[in-house]
C-alpha cells in the first residue's frame, strides 16, 4: 500500500499519493484489525518499547 520517494521530492510524494488513492479498492478486504498496527496509540507503545530496549542497551555497556 506504502510508496517510496526521495525526501524533499514534491513531486514525488504527490505521485505516490495519487497512486495509492487511485488504487484503494485493492485493500476494501483488508481486516480492520489490519490497520490497528498503524494507530497512535500502538505506535507510541512499540517506540516506547524500543526506546527501553535501547536504554537497556546503553545502561548495560556503561556498568
Amino acid at each position: 500500500m506504502g510508496r517510496i520517494f526521495e525526501i524533499g521530492d514534491a513531486k514525488g510524494c504527490a505521485s505516490a499519493l495519487l497512486e495509492v488513492l487511485e488504487t484503494m479498492p485493492r485493500v476494501k478486504n483488508i481486516e480492520c484489525s489490519q490497520f490497528d498496527r498503524y494507530s497512535p496509540d500502538y505506535v507510541a507503545t512499540e517506540y516506547e518499547k524500543l526506546f527501553l530496549t535501547i536504554q537497556a542497551e546503553i545502561d548495560s555497556s556503561t556498568h
